[in-house]
């Protein structure tokens, strides 16, 4: 037996509640000081 929605779904509240899901799992802060964190964890290290 099938089921019918009669209910339809609000596309942009489903959308922006996908969007703060994917900022909840992928949190790119960790991004704004990528280039520092890297030159500062190979300052000292030989470049080849």
């Amino acid at each position: 037996m099938e089921k019918h929605h009669n209910k339809k779904r609000n596309w942009p509240k489903y959308n922006n509640q996908l969007v703060i899901r994917g900022e909840f799992y992928l949190d790119l802060e960790f991004s704004e000081h990528w280039d520092d964190e890297l030159r500062e964890m190979n300052k000292g290290k030989r470049v080849y």
